[in-house]
């Protein structure tokens, strides 16, 4: 039957004035979708043999409460998955290949304890990893977040960072979706999808067609275009194993220990040309082989006609754990999986002691850090002193400790292993003493475990304290009695002895005494891993200002103020670049998938002025909230007749990494008044707060959080300096705030203050959090410096000043 082309009627109106009278309308555009037309290649003639006995996993995606892509008309991409799926399934087990489905029919996976859609993902890659098949072939069709119907395009994922078999098998695939679906565009693109980033064989996602195209959307209603679809997917299936299915000997990840000062020790690998060494597919071509250290080439030999690998671990000088990647292809070009092996040091020989005792010694106590050499850890035991006296470790690489001293100092101390089969190692011990009067202090969590985030003092360290002694990334503080100290830890509120707001029953430390604080400045913050991608860089300005500044440059900056806010709350944070080199996106995806990421947030600026978006992926619920907060927070940095706008995005970025991801794009440089005020620190300080309150309200669950504003603080508190004189101020010894860039004068030519500012409501820029009942506040104005104690008290705070160097 004749296919007629669907058409597409444009429809125009047109006002003509030469005559007073309109003329016939003009003949509508005809605009033809291709794709699904019928089968270019023929089944005539192909040897099906490569196909039989091969295992192959399909995945119809989505399926039960997940109905993925929905088109015009309500058709589902969860049944088109299932459809194809099913007659590809007839196809290859009429060859002899074995076939299993994630699904076979309209259900998820979901349970009563776990509703979430990771948990149906994390279903899928557990079910083909049992398995443990020659291929993972993962089945969808795609859709545009802005639902225009006339896209339409091919897309084949494979694995981002996987350019071996699975990039094969992506190819091949590809080719041949193309051929028989007559689909432009056709993309073959790295995906950071979950089913392809934990899989462990070669993988393959497919979304041939957009449902979201009504004219494409009739046609995958029809049981022809299914399978028309499965037999393209059969046909990249059959070029991929006509090319052989080269391996290397073993399917899982090895370690091999390694003793740095002991003998070389050979690894090896063999060369798998099909499912036997030789027996079948195309031989190894040794020119394309390729052993890794790290990332770094590395010397190996080959033996055995070509199929056999040789590498010596015989460096003294390595640092270890490490992993050896090996990469191969047969003669006709199909790679290899990557062969990892893990490198792991044997036990350490000799542990390192840096003894640290009080002076005097009777009654006092004694700081105890203890290292190995290189990367080998120590298993569970003791430190050995004396008879009497031992200090118990869990192990690990270094380590610190503090412990009674009795008159004299310890003779030979040794480490003494709790399983019977490791060795009683001997210690190499350095003593330092510490000076009189000061005393030793561990910093700990209230549940006695050691804080070894870095720590600052404001009492400041005696010059005669070497770096010896004093090290700022372990939880050994020396104290100095009977004076005020003041300790500041990542995302904790400093710890303030004697307490000011008891200062007639401050308390005195006895010696050994524990210091611990548990009052965390945005608890569920404390240890995220957050992405910042500063938008542009290298030739991508992301737009320039009147006067030159470059977009990349101010979403730079606040970029790196922001680390240093999210950082002093304890999250650990990354920047996709420090400079003006950018990343490619397929590298950015990697950083979080390697960082483990739990938010990524891309920081660009507007094209349009007053125009402000916060996008995420339609598919993220998470990344929604974010958006919504995210707006919320930049309420003191916009006009009142600026747009916000929450957009859904299926950009590259948000589509791809496994985290909730967010692009904002704050004001530009659109004039040189505006460009000049984002220049300024305040300004930039400001946006850099807004990143802070957004994430800091989503990992609350609560809404958007309470915050303080440090201007009208500052401009209350009795004795303080004037707010225009502040150069700096933080925040629970955390969190930098300098001054907000306000106009210098009214719309009428009056000077204004910021006394006067605060009077007519205008902002001071967005707040910084507040969620506890005490903060501390350190203010500096040129020499003049103050430490306040803020209470709250009613919906604000009052203040106690705790010190004044003027």
């Amino acid at each position: 039957m004749k296919r007629y082309p669907i058409l597409i009627f444009i429809a125009t109106a047109s006002l003509l004035l030469a005559s007073g009278c309109g003329s016939p309308p003009p003949e509508p555009a005809v605009v033809e979708i291709p794709g699904y037309e019928a089968l270019q290649e023929q089944f005539t003639g192909l040897d099906m043999a490569p196909l039989k006995g091969r295992r192959i996993v399909l995945d119809p995606g989505h399926g039960g409460f997940f109905k993925g892509a929905v088109g015009q008309d309500g058709l589902t991409e969860a049944d088109v998955n299932l459809g194809v799926a099913l007659y590809l399934r007839g196809l290859l087990e009429w060859v002899g290949a074995e076939v299993f489905l994630t699904r076979t029919a309209d259900y998820d996976f979901l349970t009563a304890t776990d509703s979430t859609l990771t948990s149906d993902l994390a279903f899928r890659t557990s079910f083909s990893d049992s398995l443990q098949p020659d291929v993972f072939l993962s089945l969808h069709h795609n859709s545009v977040a802005s639902l225009d119907r006339t896209v339409n395009e091919t897309q084949t994922y494979y694995p981002l960072g996987a350019d071996g078999a699975s990039l094969d098998l992506a190819r091949s695939i590809h080719r041949h979706l193309v051929i028989n679906l007559e689909i432009s565009p056709a993309k073959i693109l790295p995906g950071n999808f979950h089913v392809l980033r934990n899989a462990t064989v070669p993988a393959v996602l497919g979304e041939p067609a957009m449902i979201s195209n009504p004219v494409i959307e009739g046609r995958l209603k029809q049981a022809a275009s299914h399978r028309l679809e499965a037999e393209a997917y059969f046909l990249g299936l059959l070029d991929y194993f006509s090319q052989g299915s080269p391996t290397w000997s073993g399917a899982r990840l090895d370690t091999v220990f390694v003793a740095p000062d002991g003998p070389a020790t050979m690894v090896s690998w063999a060369f798998f040309s099909g499912d036997t060494l030789g027996s079948k597919g195309p031989g190894p071509d040794p020119g394309t082989f390729e052993l890794t250290l790290d990332g770094h080439p590395v010397p190996y030999h080959v033996t055995g006609q070509g199929h056999t690998i040789n590498w010596f671990a015989s460096d003294p000088g390595q640092v270890l754990p490490a992993v050896l990647e090996l990469r191969g292809r047969n003669l006709v070009g199909r790679a290899t999986p990557v062969r990892r092996t893990l490198l792991m040091p044997t036990s350490p020989r000799s542990v390192s002691l840096q003894l640290m005792p009080e002076v005097p010694h009777e009654n006092g106590f004694m700081a105890v850090r203890w290292s190995v050499a290189g990367n080998a850890p120590l298993p569970k035991g003791r430190l050995v002193f004396s008879e009497d006296l031992a200090m118990p470790l869990e192990g690990g690489t270094s380590g610190t400790g503090l412990l009674p001293l009795s008159a004299g100092s310890p003779g030979e101390v040794s480490f003494h292993p709790v399983a019977a089969e490791d060795s009683i190692l001997p210690c190499e011990v350095h003593t330092i003493e510490l000076p009189d009067p000061w005393q030793w202090r561990l910093l700990t969590g209230q549940d006695g475990s050691s804080i070894t985030e870095p720590w600052s003092m404001r009492t400041g360290i005696p010059d005669n304290l070497q770096p010896g002694i004093v090290d700022q990334n372990v939880s050994l503080i020396p104290y100095e009695p009977n004076q005020p100290v003041w300790v500041s830890v990542p995302g904790v509120q400093p710890l303030v002895d004697p307490d000011p707001a008891n200062p007639d029953t401050a308390r005195t430390f006895s010696a050994g005494d524990r210091i611990w604080h548990n009052n965390f400045l945005v608890p569920r913050l404390r240890g995220k891993v957050i992405i910042l991608d500063p938008a542009g860089g290298g030739s991508d300005p992301d737009g320039i200002g009147p006067l030159g500044m470059r977009g990349a440059t101010l979403n730079l900056e606040t970029a790196l103020l922001a680390q240093g806010l999210l950082e002093g709350c304890g999250a650990e944070v990354h920047l996709t670049r420090r400079g003006e080199t950018s990343l490619p996106a397929e590298e950015k995806i990697r950083l979080a998938g390697d960082a483990e990421a739990d938010f990524f947030l891309t920081i660009g600026r507007s094209a349009q002025p007053g125009h402000l978006t916060a996008s995420h992926h339609p598919g993220s619920e998470t990344g929604q909230r974010w958006a919504e907060l995210f707006l919320l927070a930049t309420a003191g940095l916009v006009a009142l007749d600026d747009s916000l706008a929450v957009v859904p995005s299926y950009g590259y970025l948000l589509r791809q990494t496994a985290c909730p991801a967010l692009e904002v794009r704050l004001p530009g440089p659109w004039t040189p008044r505006q460009e000049m005020r984002l220049t300024q620190r305040g300004w930039q300080r400001a946006e850099a707060r807004t990143v802070l309150l957004s994430l800091a309200s989503l990992s609350s669950g609560t809404g958007f959080i309470a915050t303080l504003d440090v201007a009208a603080i500052i401009a209350d508190l009795p004795w303080a300096p004037d707010l225009a004189e502040v150069d700096w101020a933080e925040l629970d010894g955390n969190l930098i705030w300098s001054p907000f860039p306000i106009p210098e004068s009214t719309t009428d030519g009056q000077h204004l203050s910021p006394a006067r500012a605060k009077s007519l409501g205008l902002s001071s820029g967005p707040g910084l959090p507040a969620q506890l009942h005490r903060h501390t506040l350190e203010i500096n104005a040129g020499d003049v410096r103050q430490l306040w104690l803020l209470e709250r008290s009613g919906p604000g705070f009052t203040g106690r000043l705790m010190m004044n160097n003027p």
